[in-house]
C-alpha cells in the first residue's frame, strides 16, 4: 500500500508576488503611497484612484526576469510549500503542494476583491506559475526565466506555466521563428 497525501493547490501566485511588490516600492521604496490610500483604492475598485493604480501598474511584474518581484514569488512558493507539508492527512502523509489549477484561477477570481498589483475585483487571479495575464510585457523567455527561479522540485502536485504569445509577436517571419 502506497499513500501519497492531497494536493492543495496554490492559485494566484503572480498576482500575490505583484501585490507584494506594490506594496514594497510605492509604500517602503519610494514612499508615495500609504497601506491606508491602496486599502481605500481596492474597495473603490480602484475607482478615482487612476493616477495610484498606474503607479501600481508600473512596478515590476513576475513574468519578466525581474528580481524585485521573482524574489517574492520564489519567497511564497518556497513558504507555501513549508506549510502545505506541515499538515498531514489521516494516514499520516504530508499534503502535496501545487501550482498547477487550469482553470480554477477564473472563478476563484471572481469573489476576490481588487488587489494592490492594479487587477480589479472579479478579473481572473494568475494560473499556475504563469505571470498574470498581459503584465509579461518582455519576452516568452523572460516568462521561463522568472518561472524557473521557483523550486518546482517540492510542489509534488505539479506546477504549470503557460505561455501566450500574442498574435502580432507571431505575425511576421521573425516573430516567427
Amino acid at each position: 500500500f502506497y499513500n501519497v497525501g492531497p494536493v492543495l493547490t496554490g492559485i494566484g501566485l503572480a498576482v500575490a508576488a505583484n501585490s507584494l511588490a506594490v506594496i514594497k516600492k510605492l509604500v517602503f521604496d519610494d514612499k508615495s503611497t500609504t497601506l491606508e490610500e491602496l486599502d481605500r483604492a481596492m474597495n473603490a475598485n480602484w475607482q478615482g484612484y487612476g493616477s495610484l493604480r498606474r503607479q501600481a501598474e508600473a512596478v515590476p511584474k513576475y513574468g519578466n526576469d525581474d528580481p524585485y518581484v521573482d524574489d517574492i514569488a520564489v519567497e511564497i512558493s518556497n513558504f507555501y510549500y513549508r506549510n502545505t507539508r506541515k499538515h498531514h492527512d489521516i494516514f499520516g502523509s504530508p499534503f502535496n503542494s501545487a501550482f498547477m489549477g487550469i482553470s480554477n484561477y477564473i472563478p476563484t477570481g471572481r469573489v476576490v476583491g481588487a488587489t494592490p498589483c492594479g487587477r480589479k475585483a472579479g478579473q481572473p487571479l494568475s494560473e499556475g506559475v504563469s505571470p498574470f495575464a498581459g503584465s509579461d510585457v518582455k519576452t516568452p523567455l523572460s516568462a521561463m526565466r522568472s518561472s524557473a527561479k521557483l523550486n518546482h522540485d517540492v510542489h509534488t502536485g505539479g506546477t504549470l506555466l503557460n505561455l501566450r504569445l500574442s498574435e502580432s509577436l507571431v505575425a511576421t517571419h521573425r516573430g516567427k521563428q
